[in-house]
C-alpha cells in the first residue's frame, strides 16, 4: 500500500451560528477497483488536462503540474518513482502556492535560466507570466509583467503590442532556433496561420528577460483552413517577414477565399518537438474541428528553413508503431519526461472545456526512442485517471447502506460519461464499504448499479429513504429532464437492497407528473418533522422545491408547498442557472443545517431553517470553508468514520469526488467572537521557541504542531500563558501550530525553522 497522508486545512468564520471549523483533506480511505487499489482515489478526478514538470518538494525529481481546463483547476502530483519507473502521489498542499486565477492553459518553462520553472498561462488576448521564486524551499510566483507579455511588430515602423494568444488556442513555448531562450509559436488572429516569436534575450547576453519580436507571420509556409483542419504546405503568405530585411520571392498566391469566408473557425493547439533527427523541429497541431493531431514535417526547401515539407494526420503512428491520438474533438499534446529515464514522452488530452471524452481522455505515450528520433509508443488511454474515483462528468457521491451491515457504502451519480460527440450514458456506480465502523474502505461492485444505463437518462442522482412503511430503505432518482423516478426495495429490513422501479415518473397528489425543471436533485428527509418523509428538490436554476409528502406512511403523496425554498437560490457563472445540489444535515444541536452546490464549485451553507419553513434562511457563507474542488460542487455530510463529527464529500464536474474528515461545531454561540490572541516567537527559529497566551481565557489545552504534509508531528499540554516548546533537530521549513481547545481547534500561527 502506497502510503498515503493528510493535508490540513483549517478555515474559521465568526458568524451567529457556525462559530468553529475543522476541515482536514484526508486521502487516507482506501479504494480498491477490481482488487487493485487506487493509489490516488481523492485527487478528484481529470477530464481534459494540461501536463507540465516541476520540482515541488526540492528533492531535484521534478514532480508533475496539470491545470483541468475543464474546471480551472490545478493538481499537483509527487513523483515518488526512479528512473524508468512511473509512480505519482496526489500532494493537494502544493496546489495553493500557484496563483489564483489562471485560466484557459497553463504550461511551466524556465524563461531565465535559473533552472526553477516559471508559469505561463493565458491572458486576455495575450500570455501572461509569472516567476517562481524560491526561498529557503518555500515557492512563490509573482508576475513579471504588469498585464502580457509585450513583443515588437515590425510592418514598417515598429511599435510595442502583447504577444497576441485568443483563449482557445495552445501556443508552443520552446526553444525553436536553439539560442538557449524561449520562443512562443501559436495561431494568427484568425487561427489561420503560425506566428513565430522570437526572443532575442540570448542575443543581448541576459537570460533574465523575454525581448519579444514578431519575426515570421507564417511559420513553417503553411495556412490552415478557416472551416476545418485542412492544412495547405509550402504556403508563402504576403507578409511573410521569415528574414525582415531580404523577403523571400514570391511564389504562386495563395487562393485567399478561405480567409473571406464567414465563421472562420478558431481553436488550436500547438507543440514543436523533433521526429527524425534531422535538427529541424516538426509541427503538431490539433484543431477543434478534428478527432486527430496533425503532424507537419519540416525540412529545408526553397522557401526558406523552417518550411513544412509534408503532413500526416495520424500523429504519432505517422512514425511511431502506435495508435494515433484520436479524440473526437480538439485534442493537445505535451511534451514531458513521465517515466524519470530522460527522455521526453507524449501525453494527450482534450483542450476543451465541455463535451469531450471523459473517462479515458488521458492518453500516455512513452518514448522507446531518443529525443531526437522518438518512439512514442501507447500505454494507457486513462492515465492518472484509472488511479482516481473517476465518473465522467459532474460526479455525485451519495452515502447509503445497501447492504445493511450498518457501514455507509459510496454510490455515485453523474451527468455521463462521454465516448463520442454521438454516444454518452449515465449510471450510478457502486462501491461497497467493505472496511470497519472506524476505518473505513470502499471496493467497486458494480459500473452500471440497477441497470440505469438502460433508461438512458442524464444527470442521475439517488436520493433513499423508507417510503412505504415496510422498514428498508426506497430510492427516488432525479434526472436531467425534471422527473423523478420511483425504486421499490423488496428486500424487507436488515437485508441488502432489491430495488426495482415501480413507477418510471412519480405524481404529485393532483396525478401530475413533478417536473419543477431540469436537472433535478432530490433528497429524502422529513423537513417538517410530521413523522413523513418529505422531498426536496434541487433545480439547474439554483433554486429549492419543497414537495410536502401528505400521504401515509405506507403511501406516500407529495404536494408542492414551495418552489422557492427558504429563498435559497444559488451562485452561478452566466447569472442563469445554478445547478442547485442540496444535502440538509442536523449539527450538534439538532438543528437543520444546509448545504448547497452550484455551477461554479463553491459550497453555500444555511441555517434558521428549523421552525421556519416559510420564511427566509440564513445564508452563512457563500463559499464554505473555501473549498473549490472544481464546477459543479456536489456536497454530502456523512459520519463515515465514527469518530461522532460528520465528513465531507464533495463531486465535481471533472468527475472525481474529493474527501474531508470534519469537525464541526455548529451552534456554538460562546466562540462567535473567539479568537486566539498567541505571540509565537523567535519566528524564525533554531528550533527553540515560545508561546505566549494573552490571558487565561484565550489559554488552550494542548498545542500540537503539524508539518507541510499535515502529519501531527509535536503535541503537547499547555499549563501556563508563556510556554518554552523545543522542536531543534526537527527539518528546517514551515510548521503549523493548532491549539485544543473545548470549543474545537484553533490555528495559532505558522512557525518558520531555519
Amino acid at each position: 500500500m502506497r502510503f498515503r497522508f493528510l493535508f490540513s486545512i483549517f478555515f474559521y468564520v465568526a458568524t451567529l451560528n457556525l462559530q468553529s471549523q475543522e476541515l482536514i483533506r484526508d486521502l487516507s480511505i482506501t479504494v480498491s477497483e477490481l482488487g487493485e487499489e487506487l493509489p490516488n482515489a481523492w485527487a478528484g478526478g481529470l477530464n481534459y488536462a494540461q501536463y507540465s514538470k516541476i520540482d515541488l518538494d526540492g528533492d531535484g525529481k521534478e514532480d508533475l503540474f496539470i491545470f483541468d481546463r475543464s474546471t480551472y483547476k490545478i493538481l499537483t502530483f509527487l513523483n515518488i518513482s526512479d528512473e524508468g519507473e512511473i509512480a505519482y502521489d496526489y500532494a493537494p498542499e502544493y496546489e495553493n502556492i500557484f496563483p489564483e486565477g489562471l485560466k484557459n492553459w497553463v504550461l511551466l518553462r524556465d524563461y531565465n535560466c535559473d533552472g526553477l520553472k516559471d508559469i505561463f498561462s493565458g491572458g486576455q488576448g495575450g500570455i501572461k507570466l509569472y516567476e517562481q521564486e524560491n526561498v529557503g524551499g518555500e515557492i512563490s510566483f509573482n508576475a513579471v509583467y504588469n498585464s502580457l507579455i509585450p513583443a515588437i511588430y515590425d510592418f514598417g515602423a515598429p511599435f510595442q503590442a502583447p504577444v497576441y494568444n485568443i483563449s482557445v488556442d495552445l501556443p508552443h513555448i520552446g526553444d525553436i532556433d536553439n539560442d538557449g531562450d524561449l520562443d512562443i509559436l501559436n495561431f494568427s488572429d484568425g487561427s489561420l496561420n503560425v506566428f513565430y516569436y522570437k526572443n532575442s534575450a540570448s542575443d543581448l547576453g541576459r537570460c533574465d528577460t523575454m525581448a519579444m519580436e514578431l519575426l515570421n507571420r507564417c511559420y513553417g509556409s503553411v495556412a490552415e483552413s478557416a472551416e476545418n483542419n485542412t492544412v495547405f504546405l509550402e504556403h508563402e503568405c504576403d507578409f511573410n517577414v521569415v528574414n525582415v530585411k531580404s523577403l523571400l520571392a514570391k511564389a504562386e498566391k495563395f487562393d485567399t477565399e478561405a480567409f473571406e469566408k464567414d465563421g472562420m473557425h478558431t481553436g488550436g493547439t500547438l507543440l514543436s518537438l523533433e521526429t527524425n533527427g534531422d535538427g529541424y523541429p516538426e509541427l503538431v497541431i490539433g484543431d477543434i474541428t478534428n478527432d486527430s493531431l496533425i503532424l507537419l514535417t519540416n525540412s529545408p526547401s526553397v522557401l526558406g528553413p523552417d518550411s513544412m515539407i509534408m503532413q500526416s494526420s495520424d500523429f504519432p503512428a505517422s512514425f511511431s508503431d502506435t495508435e494515433k491520438i484520436n479524440f473526437y474533438e480538439f485534442p493537445g499534446a505535451y511534451h514531458e519526461d513521465v517515466n524519470n529515464d530522460g527522455v521526453q514522452d507524449l501525453i494527450s488530452s482534450p483542450f476543451s472545456r465541455f463535451s469531450s471524452v471523459d473517462d479515458f481522455s488521458s492518453w500516455l505515450y512513452l518514448n522507446e526512442g531518443t529525443d531526437e528520433n522518438p518512439n512514442f509508443i501507447l500505454e494507457k488511454k486513462d492515465w492518472l485517471q484509472d488511479e482516481m474515483l473517476e465518473h465522467g462528468t459532474n460526479a455525485m457521491p451519495v452515502i447509503f447502506d445497501y447492504n445493511a451491515d450498518g457501514l455507509g457504502d459510496l454510490v455515485m451519480g453523474n451527468k455521463e460519461a462521454i465516448y463520442s460527440a454521438a454516444e454518452s450514458q449515465s449510471s450510478l456506480r457502486l462501491y461497497e464499504n467493505i472496511g470497519s465502523a472506524s476505518s473505513p474502505e470502499f471496493t467497486l461492485i458494480d459500473t452500471n448499479w440497477l441497470g440505469i444505463q438502460a433508461l438512458e437518462l442524464k444527470n442521475v442522482y439517488p436520493s433513499f429513504g423508507d417510503l412505504d412503511g415496510d422498514g428498508d430503505q426506497d430510492m427516488i432518482l432525479g434526472e436531467s429532464l425534471g422527473t423523478v423516478h420511483y425504486f421499490e426495495n423488496y428486500a424487507g429490513p436488515g437485508n441488502p437492497v432489491d430495488l426495482s422501479i415501480a413507477e418510471l415518473s412519480v405524481m404529485d397528489v393532483f396525478g401530475e407528473d413533478i417536473d419543477p425543471g431540469q436537472d433535478v436533485i432530490p433528497q429524502l428527509i422529513d423537513l417538517d418533522e410530521d413523522g413523513l418523509i418529505d422531498l426536496i428538490l434541487g433545480e439547474q436554476w439554483g433554486n429549492l422545491n419543497f414537495y410536502k409528502n401528505v400521504g401515509t406512511a405506507e403511501e406516500f403523496s407529495f404536494e408542492l408547498v414551495n418552489e422557492e425554498l427558504g429563498g435559497v437560490w444559488v451562485d452561478n457563472v452566466l447569472g442563469i442557472q445554478g445547478n442547485n445540489v442540496p444535502h440538509f444535515y442536523r449539527n450538534n444541536l439538532d438543528e437543520w443545517v444546509l448545504l448547497t452546490g452550484n455551477e461554479i464549485g463553491t459550497i453555500h451553507r444555511w441555517n434558521e431553517i428549523s421552525g421556519n419553513l416559510d420564511g427566509l434562511w440564513n445564508k452563512q457563507d457563500s463559499a464554505f470553508v473555501d473549498i473549490n474542488d472544481g464546477q459543479f460542487s456536489s456536497p454530502f455530510v456523512y459520519n463515515i468514520n465514527g469518530d461522532d463529527f460528520p465528513d465531507l464529500f464533495v463531486g465535481n464536474l471533472r468527475g472525481g469526488v474529493t474527501f474531508y474528515r470534519g469537525q464541526f461545531f455548529d451552534g456554538i454561540e460562546e466562540v462567535k467572537n473567539f479568537s486566539p490572541a498567541v505571540n509565537i516567537y523567535p519566528n524564525p527559529s533554531n528550533g527553540m521557541f515560545s508561546v505566549q497566551f494573552s490571558q487565561n481565557e484565550k489559554l488552550s489545552n494542548a498545542v500540537k504542531v503539524l508539518n507541510v504534509l499535515g502529519e501531527e508531528v509535536y503535541r503537547t499540554e499547555i499549563i501556563r500563558l508563556n510556554m518554552r516548546l523545543s522542536l531543534e533537530g526537527y527539518s528546517s521549513g514551515i510548521y503549523y501550530l493548532l491549539g485544543e481547545y473545548e470549543l474545537g481547534v484553533f490555528e495559532l500561527g505558522k512557525l518558520i525553522i531555519e
